[in-house]
């Protein structure tokens, strides 16, 4: 058995008796708003991030008032309370890690950054906001949360060669709907209540056709690999770092002027832009950040009429 299979069984198997426990014991804090939480059964590289988007926009469209509460993984207000409301940020921008500016960004949701995230919505509720419904982000083990409703994203990794959190040999819960996001899963899914979506590369027609040199610090890498080779860009150079590496300002700058020399457009995505650009002007040098958009490919529509339906009891016309 690898090490990564006995890792993953080991935690698997830690997150059951937890689920399990709080059930029973009936433990779990309900809000005053429904609750979804958007998630993964590996540990990172699932493409939540531009999921949760893509539902706060939808949520939005139909004149929703969405929060999305996120622990802010490895940012400054992990351990504290921030807020990212439109143009308004409670704490400088550099504090609020990699991922919730991009959700504020891209959904037009609040964001609530931090890891006590009862504690956090309650704060913000305090100030007399208004809300309609509260997104989890990285949420499917927030036990101690009763949600409405599990969006768990899955890609085509197996649990043998990739690190997982929980597993579902047993089968899926009542509330729980599936996200194919990154192929095609290697297990079973819940029959009636999945969808697949392609996550689709956001490149400039400029970068199109270059010699690149790929800089990133993301979960699961190889889709964008296989994106930016299938757009035409020929990567000469790939180095890949850990999930929410810390970028410093000296190999920041030795990669620009290596690049420079050797006539390489710096490909890199929007998260890890947001760690460059207290760093180094990107603007002058040749870096091309790349973005991602989801393309449904079948489920759309049952996902959010089973959203409407557990979240305010009523229909969802497409």
């Amino acid at each position: 058995m690898s090490v990564i299979r006995f890792a993953s069984l080991a935690w698997c198997g830690l997150n059951r008796i937890l689920r399990a426990s709080t059930e029973r014991l009936g433990s779990a804090t309900r809000l005053e708003v429904p609750v979804v939480s958007i998630g993964n059964l590996q540990a990172g590289g699932s493409g939540k991030t531009p999921v949760t988007i893509e539902i706060a926009r939808e949520l939005k469209n139909r004149g929703k008032t969405v929060w999305i509460l996120t622990r802010g993984y490895r940012s400054q207000l992990e351990d504290s309370y921030g807020v990212l409301a439109g143009m308004t940020h409670t704490s400088p921008m550099s504090d609020f890690g990699d991922e919730a500016p991009l959700l504020a960004e891209h959904s037009g949701a609040i964001v609530i950054v931090g890891s006590s995230r009862v504690e956090n919505y309650r704060r913000y509720r305090a100030t007399g906001a208004q809300c309609d419904i509260v997104l989890l982000d990285d949420g499917l083990q927030q036990f101690g949360i009763e949600k409405n409703l599990d969006i768990i994203c899955v890609t085509d990794a197996k649990p043998d060669r990739v690190f997982f959190r929980e597993s579902r040999t047993n089968g899926y819960g009542k509330r729980e709907w599936v996200i194919e996001t990154k192929g095609r899963a290697p297990f079973a899914l819940p029959e009636g209540r999945s969808s697949r979506i392609e996550l689709r590369t956001q490149i400039g027609s400029s970068a199109r056709g270059k010699r690149g040199w790929l800089i990133t610090g993301i979960g699961s890498p190889a889709h964008l690999i296989a994106n930016l080779e299938h757009e035409g860009i020929f990567l000469e150079e790939k180095t890949i770092l850990p999930d929410h590496h810390e970028f410093a300002e000296e190999e920041v700058s030795k990669w620009l002027e290596m690049a420079r020399v050797r006539g390489l457009t710096i490909f890199m995505t929007e998260k890890d832009a947001l760690k460059w650009r207290p760093l180094a002007q990107l603007e002058v040098y040749d870096v091309a950040v790349v973005g991602y958009e989801c393309e449904w490919i079948s489920g759309k529509d049952e996902l959010f009429q089973t959203l409407w339906k557990e979240c305010f009891n009523s229909p969802y016309s497409p």
